[in-house]
């Protein structure tokens, strides 16, 4: 999760890293944002253990 949360940093992209954090330890979402065009990203984690 930290490698994605950086990757969309570095791209320009606006994104809560504890909100990350938390979506990815209860299997939540969150959301990223470019501010420059306006787009959203939102992403819902889903873990399969099987």
């Amino acid at each position: 999760m930290d490698r994605l949360v950086q990757g969309l940093l570095e791209g320009g992209w606006y994104v809560d890293r504890d909100a990350a954090l938390e979506a990815w330890r209860g299997q939540g979402q969150f959301n990223a944002i470019e501010p420059e065009a306006g787009w959203k990203a939102d992403f819902i984690v889903r873990i399969n253990y099987r």
